[in-house]
């Protein structure tokens, strides 16, 4: 099926005059735009004769534009030396050619778009691929064009740039505002400089039961309950919506422990009041969602994210857990499909401007010691500790000990180092450690 680009014709005489007028604005405009932003053949030999012209430091007017494209053969084509001669004396202001050209990049997108709808409907008809699978195709056409429109910006110079940020400094100094997102858990964010920061990605990882999704709920609990105004999703692959509710975030509230949850028989009439004194508060939070499809993929996690984010914004997003992405791509290792995934996790980070939380598991061969992880114990790739900003480790020193090491292994922005927190098994809810914890642990011993 060819390939048909909207065409504006003003907008690309713009941008093509704005050039002639000052050749400054040709490094703008390649930032920007290829020939192919051009739907007219002449504007787009046009642009090519001018920005191999740039690159070879020469100056642009009508005369040696003319010679450029008479050197390539295309002179005639574009309409010969008077029709540059007519763009040179058109009055377009290139102060304005950021707009002419996001003009083209929009019709440029608009015309990819169409054309991967009509791909996927003409495939669908004749039957050579499944609804499920046309849809993940589109959607992730439809992403990359998507992030291909925000992903140029203007340059900027230091000059601009210190009054926001003394602005932004003064905002968080009085109170007004945070740099960083807090988890609630003072341990933790003293290690990340006061909290999760925008665009990181969090890895979190341990091994089996040292209560990595309940640390992930005590974080998510934490800033949506205390924080009304603030938006978090989760992703939850390995439970249901059912189970992470009434097992990881009622405990926490109502002081039941998972166990009698499940088993309700064991609940006594004080158990019965808190969980309606817990269920009356949590039924008001409509800021923490769930996202439990049990078979979804990268691109799922960010088609939701886009969605919620232009719906009601976000602040916090948790997966549990990386290793349970199927990607099906036939031929890849298991380490490559995993390093795709936490680079597209880590895009989102960057694109939706927020924290993600990425629980992880770790390499089978750590069950067989006692040591304390390290970051060649992530399980299946390598990649995941190059595109994580942050990596840390549950690790629990003492066998019967309520203490757990937080193990800063990674920390792109902060101090690495340990870190400790009180892990309360039945209520799957963490806090900080007190001076009896310690006591409790280290006999004779004070922190």
């Amino acid at each position: 099926m060819p390939f048909e680009l909207f065409v504006n014709f003003e907008a690309e005489q713009a941008v093509l005059g704005s050039i002639l007028t000052e050749n400054r604005c040709v490094a703008e405009a390649a930032s920007l735009l290829t020939p192919a932003h051009f739907g007219t053949l002449a504007h787009r030999w046009t642009f090519a004769a001018m920005l191999e012209m740039a690159e070879a430091n020469q100056a642009i007017d009508e005369f040696t534009l003319g010679g450029q494209l008479k050197g390539m053969g295309k002179l005639e084509e574009v309409g010969g030396y008077a029709y540059l001669a007519e763009l040179a004396l058109m009055r377009f202001a290139p102060a304005n050619l950021w707009d002419y050209a996001g003009i083209l990049v929009e019709q440029y997108t608009a015309s990819k778009l169409l054309k991967a709808l009509e791909e996927g409907a003409e495939r669908l008809k004749s039957g050579k691929a499944k609804a499920g699978e046309l849809i993940e195709l589109v959607i992730t056409k439809a992403q990359g064009l998507r992030d291909g429109l925000g992903t140029k910006s203007k340059v900027i110079t230091l000059a601009d740039c210190m009054v926001p940020i003394f602005s932004e400094v003064g905002a968080v100094s009085e109170g007004k505002k945070n740099f960083a997102l807090p988890t609630g858990l003072g341990p933790i964010d003293q290690k990340l400089g006061g909290g999760m920061h925008h665009g990181d990605l969090i890895i979190l990882a341990a091994r089996p039961s040292m209560g990595k999704t309940s640390l992930a709920m005590s974080i998510a609990e934490s800033v949506a309950v205390s924080h009304s105004q603030k938006q978090v999703l989760i992703f939850s692959k390995e439970t249901g919506w059912k189970s992470l509710v009434r097992d990881r975030i009622i405990p926490i509230h109502s002081g039941i422990s998972s166990t009698k949850l499940r088993n309700p028989g064991q609940m006594v009439a004080e158990d019965w009041e808190r969980l309606a004194m817990a269920t009356d508060r949590l039924s008001g939070v409509r800021n923490l969602k769930i996202y439990d499809h049990g078979g979804m993929r990268v691109g799922d996690v960010h088609r939701v994210i886009s969605q919620e984010a232009e719906r009601d914004g976000l602040d916090l997003v948790i997966i549990d857990y990386l290793q349970l992405f199927d990607e099906a791509k036939g031929g890849e290792t298991r380490a490559l499909e995993i390093g795709k995934i936490t680079r597209r996790i880590k895009e989102c980070c960057l694109s939706f401007h927020i924290p993600i939380l990425l629980l992880s598991q770790l390499n089978r061969e750590v069950d067989k010691t006692s040591r304390k992880p390290r970051l060649s114990d992530l399980r299946d790739s390598g990649a995941i500790e190059q595109d994580a900003d942050v990596v840390i480790f549950i690790h629990q020193e003492q066998e019967e000990s309520q203490l757990r090491d937080l193990i800063f292994e990674k920390n792109r922005n902060g101090e690495t180092g340990t870190a400790q927190l009180v892990f309360l098994a039945e209520r799957t809810q963490f806090r900080s450690p007190t001076r009896d914890d310690y006591q409790t642990t280290y006999p004779g011993k004070s922190r």
